[in-house]
């Protein structure tokens, strides 16, 4: 309520100082006129900034994230019955952490005003869109991958693929790094139920040279070229942000 008679005020002001300039203005003044008038105009139609503001935007959901912790703690806290399937407890803890790591994420809006680390927060913001661009693409070829081996292994007895989709989705992506996929027990079970060592083979080398080979060299490509170009104007950028800040 304060802010918004706050800008109510201010543009009040604004609308009577250009009044006061239009009272004293000569009759021949007529482009002068016609440009105070469009000024005045455009201050009674000018709507918020808020919502234009990314990091305004980003504390909303922050505080709707804490605001269900919070709920979530007084129902906790003052409820009786509560099933050991569904508790508001852990959903609670949930919730806070996705509220604490949006706060701390902010942390990089406050480190811009500082010469060291303000050019290298310019950078980081600068790689979000590569970001986004290998993430479409590697979920185009992770979807059908962690189907493909679902379908294949997600009955087998194998430990990293028997306890469901959930289990072969991570196992498929712990490939990437080239974590403990089963190897071993992968094949041993595909020759015993008729899979074959040669598909066993394929899928795994065709999800390692499309995920660890190619995915990854094109990440890393990709924020190269991008550091680079940002690098040379990180510092000025950087300054430019620090005193909007």
């Amino acid at each position: 309520k304060q802010w918004y008679q706050r800008r109510v005020r201010g543009k009040n002001w604004k609308t009577q100082q250009i009044e006061r300039d239009l009272a004293f203005l000569l009759p021949e003044n007529l482009e002068e006129k016609l440009y105070l008038e469009d000024m005045i105009e455009e201050i009674k139609n000018t709507r918020s900034q808020y919502w234009s503001d990314f990091w305004n935007i980003y504390d909303w959901f922050f505080l709707i994230f804490l605001g269900i912790t919070f709920i979530m703690y007084i129902i906790d806290k003052f409820s009786i019955h509560q099933s050991q399937e569904w508790s508001l407890g852990l959903w609670k803890s949930y919730f806070l952490t996705a509220a604490l790591t949006i706060a701390w994420i902010k942390m990089f809006k406050y480190m811009k005003v500082f010469e060291t680390m303000g050019p290298f927060v310019v950078i980081m913001s600068s790689t979000s869109g590569d970001i986004l661009k290998v993430t479409f693409v590697f979920a185009v070829l992770y979807v059908p991958a962690g189907c493909v081996f679902f379908m294949f292994y997600g009955k087998s007895d194998v430990e990293a693929y028997s306890d469901g989709i959930s289990a072969v989705a991570f196992t498929v992506f712990r490939m990437i790094v080239v974590d403990d996929y089963s190897y071993g027990d992968l094949i041993t079970w595909g020759d015993n139920n008729g899979v074959g060592q040669s598909w066993t083979h394929f899928l795994i080398a065709y999800w390692l040279l499309a995920s660890s080979i190619v995915i990854l060299n094109l990440f890393i490509a990709l924020m190269s070229d991008t550091f680079q170009r940002i690098y040379d104007k990180a510092v000025e950028v950087a300054a430019l942000e620090k005193a909007e800040t």
